[in-house]
């Protein structure tokens, strides 16, 4: 009798656990099936009575004049070189200056290290009108560096945070013996720790770039020109004052979410074990 009853309550946990996760792919996959069916289905029908699922008539238009328009492209273009510049520059100062603080501990370097976590507080609203002021100074007003410069004060801290605690994971014996046979600091940081940290880096670079790919508030103050406007602005912009054409913005969201989407498929392996690698110490 028990074992009937210790699989009965497995068998309930099972259909428990499966209504759960199919509730869950619902929850998930609705807003991209409603954003597909919007791209899909013409003007006349965005806004029909009675209310049907499926449109009477697809057509791709909307992916067809997406493509087709300039301006799209050269958004794509800015999101790609602002988003890619980013994950650069802030991985590769980020790794350094991690780097340091796990192996040159001291009080001054605990100050930098809180300092880095306050500045995370700070809504970023609040920084806007500074961060324009500061740009239209230096003269990188809508450009690709203002945004850059921008998206990378606010991913290094992070980036800071995670890969510091996954480099004292690191033993430094490892350092040392790369130094006895010949290697410079650097050199044992490049030679050694980089390539046993690559999990963690290229976490810390997915997450810079996602940073930058999906901000709309500071890419909408510090852009004026489609010569450095990233997508996500030139989708605001195509609201309208009298009328708004949803098939192309829907268009345009799904051919925007596609890079995102691959990344995570190709990479979530190595950005589940980077974001857990430094978890647990030894």
């Amino acid at each position: 009798m028990m074992q009937i009853g210790l699989r009965r309550i497995k068998m309930i946990r099972q259909i428990v656990g499966f209504v759960a996760i199919f509730l869950l792919l619902v929850l998930v996959l609705f807003p991209i099936f409603w954003m597909f069916m919007s791209s899909v289905t013409p003007d006349r029908e965005q806004f029909r009575a009675p209310f049907t699922w499926l449109p009477s008539k697809v057509t791709f238009r909307a992916f067809a004049y997406v493509i087709g328009d300039a301006h799209a492209r050269i958004g794509f273009f800015n999101s790609y070189v602002i988003g890619l510049g980013t994950a650069a520059i802030s991985t590769l100062l980020a790794a350094l200056a991690a780097y340091g603080f796990a192996r040159f501990k001291s009080r001054i370097n605990r100050m930098f290290l809180l300092y880095a976590l306050v500045t995370q507080i700070f809504p970023w609203v609040l920084l806007v009108i500074p961060y324009f002021m500061i740009m239209q100074e230096v003269g990188l007003f809508d450009t690709h560096a203002s945004l850059i410069i921008s998206y990378c004060a606010f991913s290094l801290p992070f980036s800071l945070w995670m890969l510091r605690n996954y480099f004292e994971t690191v033993p430094e014996v490892l350092d040392e013996s790369a130094m006895i046979d010949g290697c410079s600091r650097i050199g044992a940081f490049t030679r050694i720790i980089l390539p046993l940290a690559s999990p963690a880096i290229l976490a810390t670079a997915v997450f810079s770039f996602l940073l930058a790919w999906n901000n709309f508030l500071f890419a909408l103050v510090l852009s004026n020109t489609i010569n450095s406007m990233p997508i996500t602005v030139w989708i605001a912009r195509q609201l309208g004052e009298f009328s708004t054409r949803w098939n192309n913005i829907m268009a345009v969201a799904i051919i925007q979410s596609w890079p995102l989407m691959i990344i995570f498929v190709l990479f979530q392996k190595y950005i589940v074990s980077g974001l857990t690698a430094g978890a647990i110490k030894g």
